[in-house]
């Protein structure tokens, strides 16, 4: 069985797919603090003592302290049980893998960084920018699906996407990142372009 987990943007979310890559079960939600009791409410329904994993993958960030600790937690828990090292990729990476599939792929998109500023890709480069002086293109619309609807309602100009949609791409990214033994979250990207 293959496990992902995103506690990076809105809305978190876990999956469980076959050997074969269907997706077998998926649950999100929306409230940050109940990441923990969510994912693990959700392994207890899904698994059974026979059950095991091949592959346990995550996306990294950025994101809420406490939500990408958790998931972590989580997953280094799961890798170390199991024996198996973790995938992982940002949340950026997933986002513009799901927009190529989606024959989107120079979309602008934003992602929330929980500190007043979001992230926008710029000539493959991920860019800051601040939330209440955001310098994007008013006439060039944005998806804002993975902000929090408190910062999404900001942006006059915004296209609504299947928030969930990633889950149906995130196992192809995650495969092709070199695994680590332990997962590491990118809490806010340190090379970040002001």
């Amino acid at each position: 069985m293959k496990f992902v987990l995103n506690t990076s943007f809105d809305p978190h979310f876990c999956a469980l797919f076959d050997e074969t890559d269907q997706l077998l079960f998926s649950e999100q939600w929306i409230v940050p603090k109940e990441d923990g009791k969510r994912i693990w409410d959700f392994l207890q329904r899904h698994l059974t003592p026979e059950s095991n994993f091949t592959f346990i993958g995550g996306v990294s960030g950025p994101g809420s302290f406490a939500s990408l600790r958790a998931g972590g937690a989580i997953l280094n828990s799961l890798s170390f049980k199991y024996g198996i090292p973790i995938h992982q990729a940002r949340a950026d990476k997933v986002i513009q893998d799901f927009l190529k599939e989606e024959n989107k792929a120079d979309q602008k998109f934003l992602l929330n960084s929980f500190s007043k500023r979001v992230f926008t890709i710029k000539n493959q480069e991920l860019k800051a920018t601040q939330l209440e002086n955001s310098a994007l293109d008013k006439t060039s619309p944005v998806i804002t699906s993975w902000l929090p609807e408190i910062k999404a309602s900001q942006f006059e100009n915004r296209l609504e996407v299947d928030p969930f949609g990633p889950v149906q791409s995130i196992l192809k990214t995650l495969a092709n990142t070199t695994p680590e033994k332990i997962f590491v979250p990118d809490y806010e990207y340190p090379a970040v372009q002001n």
